[in-house]
């Protein structure tokens, strides 16, 4: 628990672990099945973001070179630390770029946002 709020990382193996559950290498179905019990996610612009907006589940999204106006919901609180960090061709596979970390907003940023839907 932080603040109240019950924390589920989900991931693959070789990533770092975060909170204490971490749920590794789910099935499509199990992923979807942890989405329709949650409240939140918070997450990178990805494929999750996404699958929690068609369940009708607000998230926190991270942009970092991807442009929130193009592939962000409005649902969503979209975080955008600065479109300067912005890819130039954003329908480029997002993988062609080198990760950036200072285009992300701090973890303090999103914790506030967390703390006002208490």
């Amino acid at each position: 628990m932080l603040n109240g709020h019950e924390l589920i990382q989900v991931g693959v193996n070789g990533e770092e672990q975060l909170v204490p559950d971490f749920r590794k290498n789910l099935s499509f179905k199990d992923l979807g099945n942890l989405i329709s019990e949650a409240d939140t996610a918070i997450c990178v612009d990805s494929y999750l973001q996404h699958h929690f907006w068609a369940n009708r589940k607000r998230a926190i999204v991270l942009f970092g070179v991807s442009d929130p106006l193009i592939f962000g919901h409005p649902e969503n609180v979209n975080l955008l630390k600065d479109r300067k960090f912005l890819r130039e061709n954003q329908f480029d596979l997002y993988y062609s770029n080198q990760l950036c970390p200072e285009a992300f907003v701090s973890p303090q940023e999103v914790m506030d946002i967390v703390n006002k839907w208490q």
